[in-house]
Formats: C-alpha cells, structure tokens, sequence
C-alpha cells in the first residue's frame, strides 16, 4: 500500500513524503514510526516495522537536518476521531485541496492496512497456538493411550496370576489334601475291621463318613477353583459339572440346558464365560435366595441385515447395562444381506429370588469383574432386573464353534 501510495505521489507532481504513525493511538503519543519516506532521504530501505523516534522530532534524527530547509505541508491522519499519525508532504502544490485529499485517502487506507494486520496477526497467534495445543493434545493423547495399555495389561496380569494361583490351590487341594484324606479313610477302613467293640465300630464308621465327606467338598472346592475338564470336554461339561456339585450343595432346584452346537474355541475366552457362569450362580445361590434357577447354553442365529435374532429354542433378554458389545461379520463379498447371519454364542444365568437392590451406590467386586472378564472375552454382558429375581446374560459375538 505504501509503495502504491509513493508512486501516485511522484505521478501528481509532489514527489516523496514522509508517513508517521503513533505508537500509541492518542493525541500525546511521544513516540512515532517512521514507515514511508521520500527516496532522496537516504534512510535506505526501512525495516518492516518502521524506524522508531520522538514524535516531537517529526522525523527521525538520524535523517539529518536538510530537510528542513524545504516547505512541508504536515496533515494529520485520523480516521473517525482516532489519531493514526501524520504525513508530511513537499509544499508547492498547485491545488491546496490536493492535501486535504490525500489525508483522508491515506488515513483510510492505513487504518484498512493496520485493521488487517491485526485480523493477521491474530489468525498467526491462532495458528501458533493451535499448533502448541494440538501438540500437547497429540503428546497427552498418546501417554493416555500408554497410561490404558499398561493398564489393560496389568489387569490381564492380574487375572492371569489368580487363574494360575487358583489353578495352582485347585491341584494342590486335589493332589495333595484329598489323596491325604483318603489315606487317613484307608487307615480309618483298618482300624474299623479290627476292631470288635460295637460302638467303637459306630464311631469310626461315623468319622469315615465325615472323611468321605470331607474328600467330596475339597474335590468341589478343587473344581470351582480352576474346572480341569475344561480344556479337555468344553465348557459345556465344566458348566454341567459346576451345575451338578452346586445342586448337591444348596436346596434349589437348578435346570440346566445347553445346546449341543454351544462351543467355545480357546481356552482362555471359554474360562472367562465359564467364570462369569459360575460368579452369576454363586450369587444366584448365595445372595438372592431363589428356590429355582435357570442355567442355559445355546447357540443364537443373528440377522446382520435387519438386526433380529432367533434363538435355538430359547427366550431372548432385554439389554440393560451392555458392556464390549462386538458386531457380526460381513459377507464373503463384504455386504451384509438378508441371507447374513452371524453366531451368537449365549451364556445364560436366572434366579428368581430377591433380584437386585433398587438403588445401588456401586457396583461389588464381583459384578465388576463379571464386566471385566466379558469384556476380555470380546462379549456383551447384560443384567436385568426381573420380577422378581436377576438375569446375567453373556452374549458371544462371532461364535463359530469347534469341530468335533
């Protein structure tokens, strides 16, 4: 703009002129920036912001005192009673309006120039703090994401240090207690054929009775702690069997149903539904004091297309506190149509006892590894309150079952 400016200078006969702007926008600013000067002035090229002085010196000093010697017309620069600065011109013109032209031009331009070096200056602030934010965002995102894998790798840690802890006391209790105490029933087996006293022989029969008993309760113990059939029949058998031994431990009536296409391929994947399995019936058994219990296993048929489900001869649940929900998988040509359809793979525990308090402050330990251990397993827990009673629903996306 300054350039433009000297040039229609030189074009309407005047030649160069010094432009002055106040550092501080007011009428006693004390000091000025010289930014335009003529060419003869030998001031050199100007730096982007102007030479810095007094504005009492009108000019910069370092200028010299010739200029003095020629006629100058000063005219302030003021654009809506805002002081900008000034500009001096060579005196002589033909027409005297011609400065008063020129002032309210120059005025204008300039305070357009300096309205859009701050919108610059500020999208440049906008820019560099942007940028800095987007930086710290970028570097936070990615400790936090660090922060998450190391946690989620400690807690699959922690479940794999009880799995084995639980394993190592099931083994023991199998391997070590229960072969003691059938040692001791041998003995106690002995002991009973020796002797012919009639209520000695009531009373080792009844402390062999209390050992038999011992023996089976450490053998369920040994089970619930790790189910070492597992690996071996599924978890279909592991479920049946942690079914069996909690029917002969509580008075309940328990219903067990299980698909025969209800397999888990993985050892580790199975072991968290059958955890989740065995947390929901021990509180079936233990806290909501249900006298009949439901334990299903089956297999669900998804529609991908239009998201409906049908069941191998079983009831659905409805959603209520979804945790890890995963998708069913596209076609062989990556479009889902109606002829789609994705396993679904569903662990189901109901009692009908005291259900869920209505208002929980939080959630037990228990029900937070439930949630924990579903979403490990890439699965979908679900718990609803019945009336009465609680249902514990684990649905396994992408089943595709084992073959025989």
């Amino acid at each position: 703009m300054l350039a433009r400016l000297e040039a229609g200078l030189v074009e309407l006969g005047i030649g160069g002129g010094y432009i002055a702007l106040f550092e501080q926008r007011d009428l006693i600013s004390k000091w000025s920036r010289l930014v335009m000067a003529p060419r003869d002035a030998r001031v050199g090229e100007l730096p982007s912001g102007g030479i810095r002085f007094r504005t009492i010196d009108l000019v910069p000093p370092r200028i010299g005192q010739t200029w003095r010697e020629g006629l100058w017309v000063l005219e302030p620069l003021v654009f809506q009673k805002e002081p900008l600065g000034y500009i001096l011109l060579p005196g002589g013109a033909a027409e005297p309006a011609v400065y008063a032209t020129l002032r309210e031009q120059v005025a204008s331009a300039l305070k357009g120039a300096l309205l859009l070096e701050q919108v610059l200056t500020h999208e440049r602030r906008l820019q560099v703090e942007v940028a800095r934010r987007t930086a710290e965002l970028t570097r936070t995102n990615k400790e936090l994401t660090q922060e998450i894998e190391r946690r989620m790798r400690l807690e699959q840690e922690v479940i794999e240090i009880s799995n084995r802890t639980m394993q190592r006391i099931g083994q023991d209790l199998h391997d070590d207690l229960c072969q003691h105490l059938a040692g001791v029933a041998m003995l106690v087996s002995v002991l009973r054929g020796a002797l012919s006293d009639s209520a000695a022989v009531a009373s080792i029969e009844h402390i062999g009775n209390l050992l038999a008993d011992s023996i089976t309760r450490a053998k369920q113990i040994a089970r619930g702690l790790y189910p070492a059939g597992l690996e071996e029949h599924g978890i279909v058998a592991a479920v049946e069997e942690l079914v069996e031994a909690a029917r002969r431990n509580y008075p309940a009536v328990i219903d067990f149903r299980a698909s025969p296409d209800f397999r888990l391929p993985g050892t580790d994947r199975a072991l968290h539904v059958y955890r989740i399995v065995q947390e929901a019936l021990s509180n079936a058994l233990k806290h909501a004091r249900s006298a009949r219990i439901e334990v299903q296993l089956y297999r669900e048929e998804k529609s991908t297309e239009y998201g409906g489900a049908q069941s191998a001869g079983h009831g659905g649940a409805k959603s209520a506190g979804p945790v890890g929900a995963r998708g069913g998988s596209a076609g062989a040509n990556g479009r889902r149509g109606e002829g789609d359809r994705a396993a679904v793979l569903v662990a189901k525990v109901t009692d009908y006892g005291d259900g869920l308090p209505k208002l929980m402050t939080g959630e037990g330990m228990g029900l937070r590894i439930m949630r924990y251990r579903a979403e490990t397993a890439g699965a979908e827990l679900l718990i609803e309150r019945l009336n009465p009673g609680t249902r514990v629903t684990c649905r396994i996306s992408g089943g595709q079952g084992e073959k025989s």
